[in-house]
């Protein structure tokens, strides 16, 4: 979300006012023609020598402080030149490790404007949970350790906040999440007494009423509408925490917390229509991520409480989300039908995708609906369309531009290739870059970041010695690697580490009964359960191959207001017409060719 004003102070500069005294009040979130396809090196930065802040409050905090090594295996594969969470995870921390100031303890810049003669970063954020629960969850991904002392002073400073009372500050939700996360990840039991003082904390500064709880505004009244959705984070910082801590206070206060918005807040109606509006210049808008969020905490705590009632209410709110932009790509409006300016364009900020990823994940591992093509749709197209793979337009488009002086908070140093892996905060279904708008925004690249993550998790499950393939993605792991070639063809190698039973998810543009499967070459008989193929027993070093023809179709649609023509192969767009202007979206003529291209990975697997 962008820095409108509210009265006198911004929008931001208000919540790092308010922050102070309300978990709800979190900070916001946001809201040339050839792409590369290899991942590009990270630039890495110049380490400082840096003493870490005495920490008091667990005995054993003074260990929080050096990040521990991620234990894991690199090594070399050819796989397919198709989508790689990895590789755009790789250019993600390029971007949140570089856009960053080392004169300021490393802290994120807010806006990246590549609308300058020169491109410039503009203005510091205070560290942030969004980016320090984003790069923990990518470094435990890539195993990529590049830059890492730029996570460690993050880390260092905020470790340096708290005393003998829990830190306290804006954006807490997100901080939650962090918290159980390092837990999970790093299993030192200094990390939850941590979790616990800030739940403890957290259970103080809720008011409570019947079956429900909220944080009080400053004026200590119950906020609603758009105050309310601040909460939001909370909401999913709380749940996350009880995932991997299992701190049952955690998950009572998650769900007093869902319960309040989903009346007394008034973020939805009785149906899960959005309601929540953003008081902008123009008037109430009413705005996507901000209520996306809500529901993105509502479905999570569905799931990890088994709440039928809230996860029917989240599938009802989903759908109806899901119906304001265009599911077959994942565009999804920042402004739904109103607009908070005379702006002459619709546009997708990538939290607003990042949201529908998230929620469509969460209803489909409740198992109140099928949503994985939804997902398959959105990250194949919108979403991984908004990542930056290049930044050397940048310097051509502004190079006719007049020189514009630098201010006092601008860094102008090498800006089209540090943000290189952002996810754009304005974009149109065909272009990156909206003539006249900044670029891209700190939070919506937080977000994007952490919704890459969770794709990544959550596409493979390894559960009761079953291994499920939901997402026919690239992916490596502990019990399978995954090579897909869709959509150059219809075919899915999976080459098995460990003994299990296998079944993968045929994505729905394919009809089951026309899908082959073979092990080591032999031909092996299918079943399906709904969409997903069950291959049966396999064992180690066995090489599971399906294959399923892969067509295109043309579709006539509208995006953001917008005719557009697609050619569409499989679930992914291959092209559009009319074509972007600056940074067009959708350069794949490559998958239309029908033979395979190869690319050199190295990959990356856990053994801790």
């Amino acid at each position: 979300m962008k820095s409108y004003k509210l009265g006198k102070i911004s929008r931001r500069d208000f919540l790092k006012l308010s922050g102070i005294t309300s978990l709800s009040l979190t900070l916001s979130a946001c809201g040339l023609n050839s792409k590369m396809t290899e991942t590009p090196t990270l630039i890495p930065t110049t380490a400082p020598s840096r003493t870490p802040s005495p920490i008091v409050g667990c005995s054993d905090l003074q260990s929080l402080v050096a990040m521990p090594e991620i234990q894991g295996k690199h090594y070399n594969a050819t796989i397919p030149d198709t989508l790689d969470i990895q590789q755009h995870a790789e250019l993600v921390l390029n971007t949140m490790t570089n856009c960053t100031d080392p004169s300021q303890n490393f802290a994120p810049y807010d806006n990246m404007y590549i609308n300058r003669n020169p491109p410039v970063m503009r203005g510091t954020t205070m560290i942030n949970g969004k980016y320090l629960e984003a790069a923990a969850l990518l470094r435990y991904l890539t195993g990529n350790t590049t830059n890492r002392h730029v996570d460690q002073a993050w880390r260092s400073a905020y470790l340096g906040g708290f005393s003998n009372y829990p830190w306290w500050g804006v954006d807490p939700g997100r901080m939650l999440a962090f918290l159980g996360n390092s837990y999970r990840i790093e299993q030192n039991p200094c990390w939850l007494e941590l979790s616990k003082q800030i739940l403890n904390r957290a259970k103080l500064e809720a008011v409570c009423q019947d079956d429900y709880c909220y944080y009080p505004d400053t004026q200590g009244a119950m906020p609603t509408g758009w105050d309310a959705t601040y909460g939001g984070w909370t909401l999913q910082g709380l749940t996350q925490l009880y995932r991997t801590t299992h701190l049952s206070d955690a998950i009572d206060l998650a769900g007093k917390i869902a319960r309040y918005f989903k009346d007394p807040a008034m973020v939805f109606d009785n149906n899960g229509q959005f309601l929540a509006r953003h008081p902008s210049d123009k008037g109430p808008a009413l705005h996507f991520h901000h209520n996306g969020n809500v529901l993105e905490g509502i479905s999570a705590y569905a799931l990890t409480a088994n709440d039928q009632e809230l996860a029917a209410f989240a599938k009802s709110s989903y759908e109806w989300a899901r119906a304001t932009g265009s599911p077959l790509v994942g565009f999804f409006p920042e402004y739904i039908n109103d607009w908070p300016d005379d702006r002459p364009y619709v546009d997708c900020e990538t939290c607003c995708t990042a949201d529908m990823i998230q929620i469509a994940m969460t209803l489909s591992e409740i198992q109140i609906g099928d949503y994985w093509d939804d997902v398959d749709r959105y990250l194949r197209n919108q979403f991984i369309e908004m990542q930056l793979l290049d930044g050397i337009w940048i310097n051509k488009m502004v190079a006719g531009l007049p020189p514009t002086p630098l201010e006092a908070n601008e860094d102008d140093d090498h800006v089209s290739s540090r943000i290189v892996g952002s996810f754009a905060s304005w974009a149109t279904s065909n272009d990156w870059y909206i003539e006249g708008q900044p670029g891209t925004t700190f939070c919506c690249i937080g977000n994007g970041a952490r919704a890459l993550y969770y794709a990544w998790e959550k596409m493979i499950r390894f559960e009761n010695n079953t291994l499920t393939i939901h997402l026919l993605l690239n992916r490596a792991s502990a019990w399978a690697d995954v090579n897909s070639y869709i959509p150059y063809e219809g075919r899915v190698d999976v080459k098995i580490k460990v003994p299990c039973d296998l079944e993968i998810r045929i994505p729905e543009w394919v009809k089951t009964e026309e899908v082959l499967g073979s092990v080591n070459n032999e031909s092996r008989q299918l079943t399906f359960r709904g969409r997903y193929a069950l291959v049966d027993s396999v064992v180690s070093g066995d090489m599971v191959t399906l294959t399923f023809p892969i067509f295109e179709r043309t579709v006539e649609t509208v995006i953001g207001k917008v005719p557009y023509t697609l050619i569409i192969k499989g679930n992914d767009v291959v092209s559009i017409d009319p074509p972007g202007q600056w940074y067009p979206f959708y350069q794949r003529t490559k998958y239309r060719e029908n033979q395979v291209r190869w690319v050199n990975q190295e990959r990356f697997v856990l053994t801790n």
